[in-house]
């Protein structure tokens, strides 16, 4: 089978994983209702109102800018996590596209193809055997941190990007190639218009490419060049996208989200609900037992999967014994490994040290706490979710357990092959609690929970551009159901601790001040509260209609 067959068999059968995991239901770009209902957490609806936010914005430019969120600012839809690539080729697409209109199912079945792809391409570095590489491929698809971020943050299931980048520093060091830092360029741009928490990873390999390059083949200025290069470009990208806008100021939580140490074996998530106390847990594992964990640590899922596990386990043993019989020469080899990769080394314990953080958590205790600058603390705010920033060593540790397989095995194809075929069903087994728990989630097709009062919400908006809300109120179903029905409003949807609640605030008192006073601060805008004794005021003025539904109410109109 030539090379470019089996790239195409693996990317096939990525999508026949995604398949069999979700089903088609994610497929059907008109089926919305598991998004309003917060699948696992509100992220994924945060991201679905802000592509609808975007798409009813009459204006391509700015990319993802839209005045139909933090009415009447506006806001960059990519602070929601939007996907801004994705959202801007479905946004030239509009004219083309179904009333009601979600591309998560879409997208995130690409990555699962693209995932296969790219797993293969690194396992073709060391190996020519089909059959090894098409296992290996499936194996990288059942990884568990991709499959625990696919709907329930699709933004960040793009993890190809990761593992594209493991391949081109691996190809890169092992031969000669002018291309690769041009790809690497390509692939860090890429990185911005999918996810910022990608960006340090590629960039960190691309990196280490460049100088674990240099020692070997002296300075290339050509990929300095393109380097700094890819820098700047990612930093304009964030400019277009208004991602530097937030500033470290407006968040915080390093330490807080920390990756905790058992977090390699640990076989839990979080699920629906996981803010209520003994709820909200998605097991992943048949096999090994739930560990604790600090309050702190709700970003720190990695776990490897059992098959992984068991084949870095007996790496170890298998380096361990090789100590006892002949210590300098394990010695002499492991140097030259670190020696060649010395820079990837160091990246990837950097990026280990970053996901612990200075909080530092083993199982249900706070073994350490390290003080940092508050200068340094506002700098790693921007990548609070630290364990995130694990997932390059993750999916090390995963390409290295199938090179020892493939090493130690080399000369006994047949036994080889049964070892990788082992190892995948082992890690399909031990995963399947977690795997039949998504499979099920998408096998009956949903309804919003809460779509009869948000039609008697927008009924009562009627024919009104918007509502503005005169609290801060934080609604994500509500407001992607408003942008749905392309209502324009100032709910707040953006994470990010108090990014725009001053100014919204601000506006807010002014515009309570001028409808007492006879002013209609919007046009065509109806404003709701919960606010009994500014409702009372408001009745005195004439020509206000007022209705109730619910806690809220509604002023309508003005004369």
């Amino acid at each position: 089978m030539k090379t470019k067959y089996l790239r195409l068999l693996c990317f096939c059968s990525g999508i026949i994983v995604f398949l069999a995991i979700y089903g088609i239901a994610p497929l059907d770009v008109t089926y919305d209702a598991w998004i309003f209902n917060n699948y696992i957490e509100t992220d994924i609806t945060q991201l679905y109102a802000g592509w609808l936010a975007y798409l009813n914005t009459p204006d391509l430019l700015p990319f993802t800018f839209s005045e139909m969120i933090a009415y009447p600012f506006g806001d960059y839809a990519s602070l929601t996590d939007v996907i801004p690539f994705v959202a801007v080729i479905f946004k030239l697409l509009s004219p083309l596209l179904p009333d009601v209109f979600q591309f998560f199912g879409i997208v995130c079945c690409l990555n699962m193809a693209l995932q296969a792809l790219s797993g293969a391409m690194i396992i073709s570095l060391f190996t020519k055997n089909k059959v090894y590489i098409y296992i290996s491929s499936l194996l990288f698809c059942f990884s568990p941190i991709l499959i625990e971020r696919m709907f329930r943050h699709s933004s960040l299931s793009f993890h190809w990007l990761i593992l594209f980048a493991i391949y081109l520093y691996l190809k890169g060091v092992r031969k000669k190639d002018n291309k690769i830092a041009i790809y690497f360029v390509i692939l860090s741009v890429i990185s911005v218009w999918t996810h910022l928490y990608f960006t340090p990873i590629v960039i960190g390999f691309f990196l280490a490419y460049i100088l674990d390059d240099t020692i070997r083949n002296k300075a290339s200025r050509g990929n300095y060049i393109l380097f700094a290069t890819s820098i700047l470009l990612c930093v304009i990208s964030g400019y277009m996208l208004g991602i530097f806008q937030m500033g470290t100021s407006n968040t915080s939580g390093y330490g807080y989200l920390s990756m905790n140490l058992n977090a390699l074996f640990n076989p839990v998530s979080l699920g629906p609900n996981w803010w209520v106390p003994g709820k909200g847990e998605i097991i992943w594992s048949s096999f090994l037992p739930v560990r604790a964990l600090t309050n702190n640590n709700i970003e720190s899922f990695n776990y490897l999967g059992l098959g992984v596990l068991l084949s870095l386990f007996s790496m170890v043993c298998f380096i361990a014994y090789r100590l006892i019989k002949n210590f300098n020469m394990v010695i002499h080899n492991l140097i030259g490994l670190i020696k060649r990769h010395f820079f990837l080394t160091l990246f990837m314990c950097f990026t280990t040290i970053f996901a612990v953080t200075n909080v530092v958590c083993a199982f249900s205790y706070v073994i350490l706490t390290i003080p940092l600058p508050e200068s340094l603390l506002n700098i790693f705010n921007a990548f609070r979710a630290s364990g995130r920033l694990f997932w390059s060593v993750n999916y090390i540790l995963v390409t290295i357990s199938l090179l020892f397989i493939l090493y130690i095995l080399k000369e006994k194809k047949r036994l080889c092959t049964v070892f990788l075929i082992g190892m995948l069903s082992l890690q399909i087994i031990d995963l399947s609690p977690a795997l039949l728990e998504k499979h099920e989630s998408f096998q009956v097709e949903q309804s919003y929970y809460n779509q009869v009062a948000v039609d008697e919400i927008i009924e009562i908006i009627g024919e009104h551009d918007g509502i503005f809300y005169l609290e801060l109120i934080e609604d994500r179903a509500l407001c992607a159901s408003l942008l749905k029905a392309e209502k324009s409003n100032n709910l707040w949807i953006i994470n990010r601790e108090d990014y725009g609640v001053e100014k919204m605030n601000e506006e807010i008192e002014r515009v309570k001040l001028e409808l007492l006073s006879g002013e209609a601060p919007y046009n065509n805008h109806v404003y709701a509260t919960r606010d009994e004794d500014f409702i009372e005021k408001i009745k005195l003025i004439n020509g206000i209609q007022i209705e109730q539904h619910n806690e809220f109410y509604y002023i309508l109109n003005r004369s």
